[in-house]
């Protein structure tokens, strides 16, 4: 369970235009460094998320959601961790019933919602269980499965 500090380089742009449209503003400066900041911020939730690997060069052409960048927070849990990783579905005596999570009409899940319970009652420590700041972080078609039904 050891963490390492890595250098990662940014790449950065912003179009000549938007550049010439800011250059009349006062706070010029100021709105290329928070475009900077911002894309930083964004690219490294996307490594944290989505890094599987760091390479010494890493490619974005072959690696878009960042993969190669760093280890990220869920690949360090799939390494270090992985009874705490949900990966396919298994009955009470450890056997796999499913090689893919379902949720929905007969699934694994009956619901989204469902599938939360039961990682939160099986997969961290029973302290962090009752947690009020506890969150879910879910990506945005899994939210628009959910949510889709109820707002059509």
């Amino acid at each position: 369970n050891k963490y390492e500090c890595d250098q990662i380089n940014f790449d950065f742009y912003i179009r000549y235009k938007t550049l010439d449209l800011w250059a009349r503003y006062q706070d010029f400066q100021l709105r290329v460094r928070n475009a900077i900041i911002k894309r930083q911020s964004l690219d490294l939730i996307m490594a944290g998320f989505n890094g599987v690997r760091r390479a010494e060069t890493s490619d974005r052409s072959s690696n878009p959601m960042l993969q190669d960048v760093a280890v990220g927070w869920l690949q360090k849990y799939r390494n270090e961790a992985p009874a705490r990783v949900m990966s396919k579905v298994t009955d009470e005596e450890g056997h796999t019933t499913s090689e893919v999570i379902r949720v929905g009409k007969g699934g694994d899940y009956a619901s989204l919602d469902a599938l939360v319970m039961d990682a939160t009652n099986n997969l961290i420590e029973p302290w962090y269980q009752e947690d009020p700041d506890l969150v879910v972080i879910v990506g945005r078609q899994l939210l628009a499965d959910k949510y889709f039904p109820i707002v059509n």
